[in-house]
């Protein structure tokens, strides 16, 4: 079960807004999360607008999972696997539709998607 780092969050998950893709890609995580480790993911963000944010969040294509309390070296784990089952673009074969980074907030996984609903890559 999604939980969520805040109710504003939980809004936004519910609201329609968010990529389909996206959230295929979320509730595989989830799963995998919960058969692998035994616990739920936590949304922290989706949505930011444009003013604090130009790239995937502000156009409703990117969330944050916390990782902080994960066990070392699952979230590196995890994004592997994402990246192997959902590319991002395979004409761009450089970008990843997960990373595990930290731009300031904590280390967190950040999932992402291209523009447009249509197949995978």
């Amino acid at each position: 079960m999604l939980r969520f780092k805040t109710d504003e969050v939980a809004g936004e998950w519910r609201d329609g807004r968010l990529s389909l893709r996206l959230r295929a890609v979320v509730r595989f995580v989830d799963s995998w999360v919960k058969e692998q480790c035994g616990f739920d993911i936590v949304l922290t963000s989706i949505f930011r607008p444009q003013t604090t944010d130009s790239g995937v969040h502000a156009t409703w294509r990117g969330v944050d999972i916390r990782t902080r309390d994960w066990p070392e070296g699952v979230a590196e784990t995890l994004a592997r696997e994402v990246n192997q089952i959902f590319r991002y673009d395979v004409s761009r074969p450089q970008m990843k539709t997960a990373l595990v980074h930290d731009v300031g907030q904590g280390t967190h996984l950040h999932l992402q998607v291209k523009a447009g609903e249509g197949a995978w890559g």
